[in-house]
């Protein structure tokens, strides 16, 4: 959250107030149903009849990214036609976009299937950490204060939850 002021200084009141927002409710609502999803991962990569885990954790994957593109393309043939033939047209770059995808989603699902659903949402936050690196190294984004405490406190976060796994 201290990373989403924007460097906006906030009183707890004014803190309080934002999170009544409805982007901010809808954020909060994104996460919870972020958090199910996690947790539908684990149990469908348990329910998977195989001994090896990251086999299972690619076949939920698998169904879950036909699920995903029978909804959605479906959804924009039915409301948006006109979009499907621009998604058609840039095949070249949504296809590289999607295989970066799948293959976070395949660390993501391994990590379901293999760790605690929390200890693998925790370490993931670290991501956070690469993505201000490369906002700041490679496309020359300054890092304001406000930023770094996240980060640091995002970090530190991160160390703690693996210590104390160990």
């Amino acid at each position: 959250m201290l990373l989403s002021t924007g460097g906006k200084r906030m009183g707890p009141g004014d803190f309080l107030r934002a999170l009544g927002q409805p982007a901010a409710r809808a954020g909060i609502a994104s996460g919870f149903f972020f958090a199910l999803t996690a947790i539908g991962i684990r149990r469908a990569t348990q329910t998977v009849e195989t001994d090896d885990a990251v086999l299972a954790a690619l076949m939920v994957l698998a169904v879950t990214v036909l699920l995903q593109t029978m909804m959605q393309g479906t959804y924009l043939l039915l409301r948006e036609p006109g979009e499907m033939r621009r998604v058609f047209a840039s095949w070249r770059v949504s296809g590289q976009v999607g295989l970066l995808s799948a293959l976070g989603s395949a660390c993501w699902f391994t990590g379901f299937a293999t760790a605690p659903v929390a200890l693998v949402r925790i370490v993931g936050q670290i991501e956070v950490a690469f993505t201000m690196a490369f906002g700041h190294f490679y496309l020359k984004e300054a890092m304001r204060r406000s930023e770094l405490v996240g980060l640091l406190l995002v970090v530190g976060g991160v160390v703690l939850a693996l210590a104390g796994a160990l």
